[in-house]
């Protein structure tokens, strides 16, 4: 690709002038920040002129893109820290309590719907796991369902993944403001369950919306998914 000054003839090392440095410099940049070998070649004429000025905001462009995935990265990190403190003392608390929750930042289903099938939330939320990397939201552990009741004892749910990365442009962003929270816990393990579990602690003819949101434990167990109702107060 880059033809060298000289090549030694005891050890092969390929050695190159110095005006062949900077051009050396910027290729191997490039390579390190992910551009393959094979696409090097575009930037070279049949002459072995290199096209810096090309080759240069190519690396720019690849150099944002990791400093991005390296913030979204951090702040993922960080935030999974600051809920594993959290979610310490909410371990086997039993009957309704009451708690502050602060501001958090969430992505949805596109609907609400009535029957929740089971399975359907690994599902979806997988699905929004993925979707969510890709738009470097920095997807976090906290997911789960978003419940509605219409007072008459009919329920609906979308379900839900909390994010890290509130600062991105994206209109499928949720807020849902710092404040105090009616809680219970139970476990996920049997989702036909919480429909009944909402109406028979806060009653089948109110209105309401409540989140149910899995709880971190250190040892995970498909027998065993921790949930915690929260109701805003």
């Amino acid at each position: 690709m880059l033809k060298p000054a000289y090549i030694s003839q005891e050890n092969q090392y390929h050695y190159y002038a110095a005006e062949q440095l900077p051009i050396l410099d910027t290729i191997l940049l490039c390579i390190n920040l992910g551009l393959p070998l094979k696409e090097m070649k575009r930037y070279i004429d049949s002459e072995g002129n290199l096209n810096a000025d090309e080759l240069l905001l190519q690396g720019k462009t690849l150099a944002q893109k990791h400093i991005q995935e390296i913030q979204t990265q951090l702040r993922t990190i960080e935030h999974s820290l600051n809920r594993l403190q959290s979610d310490k003392g909410l371990t086997n608390r039993n009957g309704v309590y009451t708690r502050r929750i602060e501001c958090r930042h969430i992505v949805t289903s596109p609907t609400f719907q009535e029957k929740l099938e089971v399975g359907s939330m690994e599902v979806t939320i997988n699905q929004l796991f993925t979707r969510a990397q890709a738009d470097f939201l920095a997807p976090i552990m906290p997911a789960g369902l978003m419940l509605r009741h219409d007072g008459k004892g009919n329920f609906s749910h979308c379900f839900f993944l909390e994010i890290a990365n509130a600062e991105a442009s994206q209109e499928q962003i949720i807020t849902l403001p710092a404040g105090d929270y009616a809680c219970l816990q139970m476990d996920m393990d049997n989702v036909s369950d919480i429909y009944e579990t909402a109406s028979n602690i806060w009653g089948a003819d109110q209105e309401m919306t409540v989140i149910v949101s899995n709880i971190y434990k250190k040892k995970f167990s498909l027998k065993n998914r921790p949930a915690e109702f929260q109701r805003p107060l």
